[in-house]
């Protein structure tokens, strides 16, 4: 089974209106395209594996807003000698998702994904997900206050990557705090999200 930890950067108006409801609402005024998908891959939880990374930048049709650079640490330069269009970069994210696999994300991340297919006429992927929202299990705290709650100094908070070892020290914290049983028993109640 591969456990795997996604977290995605992306264009909104502002942290106010970062939320799902607010990017739909205010899409046509600045549409969230994502600029960023981070990845870590185990293939186990449990046993001390190193993680694979993965890190994908994409180009995108709109100016890159300044609040998202300075936010992100992204610049058009680094999408655009980085970035991979999205129909093509989001199709290697998805070959790391195999049937057995476990996804994880602190949020929308899957609802951006899809708005972000249909705004770039991705066709479906055939493919069913077994998906994870860590809001469900962990609390609804968004990733910036789990890095606040760690206080580990070594990372760039709003760095896609940097973002999944937050969720990833979250979830070990809670393994240590409730024990392995208890989160296995969470992870039973996951979302199948069918139709990508």
């Amino acid at each position: 089974m591969n456990i795997i930890i996604f977290d995605s950067e992306y264009l909104s108006l502002s942290k106010k209106n970062s939320g799902l409801k607010n990017l739909i609402k205010y899409q046509n005024l600045l549409f969230p395209e994502i600029i960023q998908i981070g990845v870590y891959k185990y293939k186990n939880f449990f046993s001390k594996e190193k993680e694979r990374k993965k890190n994908f930048y994409f180009k995108i049709k709109q100016k890159l807003p300044k609040r998202i650079e300075k936010l992100t640490g992204i610049t058009k330069d680094i999408l655009k000698n980085k970035g991979k269009f999205f129909n093509k970069g989001i199709h290697n994210f998805f070959k790391l998702i195999d049937n057995e696999s476990i996804v994880f994300a602190n949020g929308d991340d899957f609802e951006i994904v899809k708005l972000n297919m249909i705004y770039n006429k991705v066709m479906k992927i055939n493919k069913s997900i077994k998906f994870v929202n860590l809001r469900e299990i962990l609390g609804n705290i968004d990733t910036e206050d789990r890095y606040l709650k760690l206080k580990y100094k070594n990372i760039k908070l709003h760095n896609a990557l940097d973002d999944c070892l937050v969720l990833k020290l979250s979830i070990d914290n809670f393994i240590k705090s409730h024990g392995k049983r208890e989160f296995l028993k969470k992870l039973k109640k996951r979302e199948i999200i069918k139709g990508f």
